[in-house]
């Protein structure tokens, strides 16, 4: 089989085909790598999750919720990729939000890795950010009441811990 990845270049590779890259490119045109090229759109701003914490993104890759109002690694650049996708950076940290396999988030260095994409969806006054690799489980980002990230297997949506609402990163006056 072939895979078109430019205007006139093809490729031969199973390998290529069945990567879910192809996939995404079939279905939306564009691959990941060329989307973010392109100049984007972000925004600096925390997640305030309706658990009571703000998502922190931490140098050492791991996930947490502090209650802190102005922690450094709450500050979150959110970046759009694609029609209602993002990803989410870590200022301080320079690490993407992204979501592993097994359903867990992480801070992950390449942003060219598919599972650092979401699909930011807004439910009433309130964000919600969906795994757009794992989008066919329903797997959302979330902090539970601990400050601990939720394991994406539990999540559901218009749970409490989905619930995300963007906040100015700092004091404002």
């Amino acid at each position: 089989m072939t895979a078109m990845l430019g205007s006139s270049e093809y490729i031969r590779s199973s390998e290529y085909i069945r990567s879910s890259e192809y996939i995404l490119e079939c279905l939306l045109g564009v691959s990941l790598r060329e989307a973010l090229r392109t100049p984007q759109l972000s925004v600096r701003k925390q997640l305030f999750c309706m658990t009571g914490y703000n998502l922190t993104i931490q140098p050492d890759t791991q996930i947490r919720g502090t209650t802190e109002h102005y922690n450094l690694y709450a500050i979150l650049e959110v970046r759009a990729v694609g029609k209602g996708e993002v990803q989410i950076r870590g200022v301080d940290s320079g690490l993407f939000l992204a979501m592993s396999r097994k359903g867990r988030l992480y801070g992950e260095p390449d942003q060219y890795k598919e599972n650092t994409v979401f699909v930011e969806t807004l439910s009433g006054a309130f964000y919600n950010y969906l795994s757009r690799k794992y989008a066919h489980h329903g797997w959302y980002a979330a902090i539970k009441k601990s400050g601990r990230p939720k394991r994406a297997k539990k999540t559901e949506y218009g749970q409490r811990a989905v619930q995300f609402l963007p906040r100015h990163p700092y004091p404002l006056g």
